[in-house]
């Protein structure tokens, strides 16, 4: 058992690796949050950013300290992602040792290990594998506590809500229904109602509960049970401080920036509340869509088989009154349709959106899968990897699985090496600032009108995502340049000596063409221009097969005077 987990984890560990070192270019949302980084300090993170992005603060934070760390590059951006992924993998192992066992554990794991999603955001300069650690780390607590009843783990969630708070806003979710579920452990327990996750017992119910818990209260037990709910407050009180806190400073004012556009782009993830005849049809999509792609899924019920284990594992907990298991699992998702009624946060729609949900769809795919393999007819006595009565799985029909999941992780490996990039135009975007400013050579001699010399013939451009895109590969690629001015004022260098400047811009935002001539001919008094230079940035993006550039890139190369 122990080396098939071994196995898949190295698989899977080794597919984050491999990503994160390929070192793929910036795509357009890493460059729309990475752009805040560039010219911000610390508390200016505080205030709404730029280009529509909204992200926690911890997050924020541990970015800006990796990139003034380790230098602005695509490993510093993506070194918090990549770091909380690792570690996320570790507490999910944690907590699923805790939920299940034998070969829904095996299972469990080898789906969390290998799936796309875990894997793509392990190596992404987005928060989204944050929100990842910071559930599979509240997870494991609550997992420590309902299997063991001791109080000092509701202590430490307590001051873990604080924590993750800080690095996820889904964190709510998360500990509001792990706070849901250790209520529920407290109450089930003092009602004489054994709860242990792995095999538990359905509940009496013939136990009369007030009677129960007033003669549990008022026995030896009672002080016991006083201290987990001084325990169980004190995390309460955590929540609401850390929730309030997180929201005054970050959610409050991004979210009066930016929430009407994420509500308009979020618009088929909220529940059809006042059309109550779609909401079936709402449910099924969203369930059986990329919010499920665990280990692969996507859209138009792509993730049928995965909504079905994962609906499998409900019925079978369901039966066996593992109600305790169920609201670990259950209590969050019921949290997040509730936002999303209100229109706070979507349900669906991009699996990014319920990333932090993936500890608790493996699971429940692991157990579903589990129970699957457990119907087929075959001798189980081939390979016996546990002996626990509800794990009847044969060893043959596991190892297969087993393999099926490994082969996911290794075609993803393939994937990203044969195609180290996520679109075509990222690549561009980093070639032209390569060739621009190559690592040795002429580099000193390139100028960048807009970031070097603050002159621009075209303000909107830069308040695009594609100029974002190129300010992000210039200060990745090109070495720093300090204005230089005449005494006088002009932007010109000090020596006529020879050199290039570049100009970008997007071929949809007003441009100022007799602001360029002005400016060639101030220059042309000094130089002589030798050549002018253009690139084309942008996709094939009509049936007609016309070329539709996103951006432009105009390079001046000037002479010194004859004299």
């Amino acid at each position: 058992m122990a080396i098939l987990i071994c196995a898949l984890v190295a698989v899977g560990l080794t597919a984050r690796a491999v990503r994160y070192l390929l070192r793929f270019p910036l795509w357009g949302d890493e460059v729309a949050l990475a752009a805040n980084l560039l010219d911000r300090g610390w508390l200016e993170l505080l205030e709404p950013l730029d280009h529509d992005q909204v992200a926690p603060l911890g997050f924020l934070w541990a970015e800006l300290a990796s990139a003034g760390l380790v230098g602005f590059s695509e490993y510093a951006l993506r070194l918090p992602a990549f770091v909380c992924s690792l570690a996320s993998v570790a507490l999910f192992l944690g907590f699923a040792r805790r939920m299940v066992e034998g070969a829904s554990l095996v299972l469990a794991v080898g789906i969390f290990a290998v799936s796309y999603p875990c894997i793509r955001y392990a190596a992404e300069a987005k928060h989204y594998a944050c929100e990842l650690l910071a559930s599979a780390l509240l997870l494991w607590v609550l997992a420590q506590w309902i299997t063991s009843g001791r109080p000092k783990w509701l202590w430490l969630l307590g001051l873990v809500i604080p924590g993750a708070m800080l690095l996820s806003f889904t964190a709510v979710f998360i500990a509001g229904g792990a706070l849901v579920t250790a209520a529920l452990w407290m109450l089930l327990n003092a009602a004489g109602a054994p709860q242990q996750p792995i095999a538990a017992a359905k509940p009496d119910t013939a136990v009369r509960w007030r009677g129960r818990l007033r003669h549990v209260w008022r026995s030896s037990q009672g002080a016991q049970l006083r201290h987990r709910l001084l325990a169980w407050t004190a995390a309460v009180v955590s929540l609401f401080l850390s929730g309030a806190a997180v929201y005054w400073l970050t959610i409050k004012p991004q979210s009066q920036a930016h929430l009407t556009g994420m509500q308009a782009c979020w618009e088929q993830s909220f529940p059809p509340l006042a059309q109550p005849l779609r909401l079936p049809m709402w449910l099924l999509d969203t369930f059986t869509g990329q919010m499920l792609a665990y280990p692969v899924g996507g859209h138009c019920f792509g993730s049928t088989l995965t909504f079905l284990l994962c609906a499998t594992a409900v019925v079978v907990w369901w039966r066996r009154g593992r109600w305790v298991a169920l609201s670990a699992c259950l209590a969050p998702l019921a949290l997040t349709l509730v936002a999303a009624a209100l229109r706070r946060y979507p349900c669906g729609g991009m699996v990014r959106f319920q990333l932090y949900m993936a500890p608790i769809f493996c699971l429940l795919a692991g157990q579903g899968l589990a129970t699957w393999l457990s119907w087929l007819p075959v001798k189980r006595r081939s390979l016996p990897l546990s002996s626990t009565p509800f794990d009847n799985v044969g060893g043959v029909a596991l190892l297969i699985a087993c393999a099926g999941l490994m082969a996911i992780g290794s075609a993803s490996i393939l994937r990203d090496v044969a195609r180290p990039y996520k679109a075509d135009i990222d690549r561009q975007y980093r070639t032209v600032v390569q060739r621009l400013w190559p690592a040795e050579g002429e580099a000193a001699r390139t100028i960048c009108l807009w970031s070097d010399w603050g002159i621009t013939f075209s303000p909107e451009t830069w308040r695009t995502r594609a100029a974002a895109m190129y300010l992000c590969n210039k200060r990745i690629y090109a070495p720093v340049h300090t204005p230089r001015r005449e005494p006088d004022g002009t932007h010109l260098p000090l020596r006529p000596e020879p050199g290039c400047f570049v100009d970008f811009y997007c071929p949809d935002q007003p441009y100022d063409d007799q602001q360029r001539s002005a400016w060639l001919q101030q220059m042309e008094k000094r130089r002589r221009l030798a050549r002018v230079c253009f690139f084309s940035l942008g996709d094939a993006a009509n049936p007609q097969g016309a070329y539709r550039a996103e951006a432009l890139v105009t390079v001046y190369c000037f002479e010194p005077m004859c004299r």
